[in-house]
């Protein structure tokens, strides 16, 4: 489970081009949950830009 939280979030990052804003809207969820799981996930935002 923790693999495909980890997929989609770095699939939303790539279709754009790195926005959080953008990848939070994509799987529904507030921008501040995203980041959290990015972080958790060890996935920095800013390689995807």
């Amino acid at each position: 489970v923790a693999n495909l939280e980890r997929e989609m979030i770095i699939d939303s990052l790539k279709n754009t081009r790195g926005n959080i804003t953008g990848a939070a809207k994509i799987l529904q969820t507030t921008v501040r949950k995203f980041a959290y799981k990015a972080q958790l996930h060890g996935i920095d935002y800013r390689t995807y830009r």
